[in-house]
């Protein structure tokens, strides 16, 4: 069994990008609470996410995992994430975007990154007008 790799780095953004050469760009990443309005006539607010992670000594990985949750433990998004065969270092590079998540609580929420089955997360708050 794999022992869990605690060096690792995850980014939330508003957007990300597949550039050429293995290159990603990312825009709107940010430190402080984001704040959303509700239409009127809704009990949420919609945002794009986008996360990009970086795990060293993953790269022969299987199987992996993005999840956005609430502050109550609810899921408001996953997906599955194809791992390239092809990796040329022992670096694991997973990117997703998530379009239009129904966010209907303030609070802290969170993103995580399962991978084999190892658990990595990043907390971020969201405001709700």
């Amino acid at each position: 069994m794999k022992k869990k790799n605690t060096n690792y780095t995850l980014i939330i953004a508003d957007d990300i990008r597949a550039e050429l050469n293995d290159k990603f760009s990312l825009m709107g990443i940010t430190h402080n609470p984001i704040t959303l309005d509700k239409a009127s006539d809704q009990d949420h607010a919609l945002h794009t996410l986008a996360a990009y992670g970086e795990f060293e000594g993953l790269a022969d990985s299987e199987k992996a995992e993005i999840k956005i949750t609430s502050p109550t433990g609810d899921v408001l998004t996953e997906g599955i994430v194809p791992i390239p065969k092809d990796q040329k270092t022992k670096l694991l590079v997973i990117a997703g975007k998530f379009v239009n998540v129904k966010f209907k609580k303030s609070g802290i929420h969170n993103l995580s990154m399962s991978i084999d089955g190892f658990e990595f997360k990043k907390s971020f708050e969201i405001v709700l007008n």
